[in-house]
């Protein structure tokens, strides 16, 4: 019987310790969120008190130890602007507008630091335009409710006969919308897979070797795109068509693979 009785009590501490752990599970997140919102606040008074560096320090921790946020970024983005790093400043708002589309303190102080940098964007065509309005998990959304519109119009003309008179007008507008945000949604995804000039005087070469000839500098903060690599550096190309070789060390993607 003494087995017995000891699996016996075995099984009620482990049924004790699990509960336990479930008690305290919320109580441990609540003290993280206090942690977080700590350092969080901590971070804004070294901004507030112009000790950028610092604050910056403290927002990749928090960014390292509890994930990203629109507002982490968006703060991490003022801090960097007034360090004098653009680069790192236009990265971190491009980050947090990825997270938080159309936030419009994003957009405006990202459009602020582009314009005192001389960071200006190549004129859009009218279709380009259209295609920003929304972000691409925006088109997503709007491609997937609009299939299933389209589904449920078919599905419905066997119960309900008088929706056949429309069916044709409508899927011919549900499919037009359909094939407009999956074309968008296509447009957009390459947006991903931008990146930008975190460095100074970040040469252009002909070839992928420190030795090539520079054809030109691409400022800091200007968006590249990246098309292949080789070794340390990579093919890339600006907004207005130029292309060359720029060292990995030169700048960053918006979105981290």
């Amino acid at each position: 019987m003494k087995p017995c009785k000891q699996s016996t009590i075995g099984s009620l501490y482990l049924l004790v310790l699990i509960l336990t752990l479930f008690a305290l599970a919320p109580l441990s997140g609540a003290a993280n969120t206090d942690n977080r919102e700590l350092q969080f606040e901590r971070a804004n008074r070294l901004y507030i008190d112009g000790k950028y560096p610092e604050a910056v320090r403290i927002y990749q921790e928090i960014a390292t130890t509890y994930g990203l946020s629109a507002e982490l970024l968006y703060n991490m983005g003022n801090s960097y602007a007034q360090d004098g790093r653009p680069g790192r400043a236009v990265l971190s708002y491009l980050r947090a507008i990825h997270l938080s589309p159309g936030d419009p303190d994003i957009v405006g102080n990202l459009q602020l630091i582009r314009k005192e940098q001389g960071l200006f964007q190549p004129e859009r065509s009218i279709a380009q335009r259209a295609l920003h309005l929304l972000e691409m998990n925006q088109w997503c959304l709007a491609a997937g409710f609009t299939f299933l519109a389209l589904t449920i119009l078919h599905l419905g003309c066997f119960f309900f006969p008088q929706l056949r008179k429309r069916r044709f007008w409508l899927s011919i507008l549900l499919m037009s919308i359909l094939v407009i945000s999956s074309i968008a949604v296509f447009y957009r995804y390459q947006d991903f897979h931008d990146g930008v000039v975190t460095a100074q005087d970040a040469h252009l070469r002909i070839s992928p070797f420190e030795t090539a000839s520079s054809v030109g500098i691409l400022q800091e903060g200007r968006v590249i795109r990246p098309i292949k690599t080789h070794g340390g550096y990579t093919l890339v190309e600006d907004p207005s068509g130029r292309s060359g070789w720029l060292h990995q060390d030169q700048f960053e993607l918006v979105v981290e693979n």
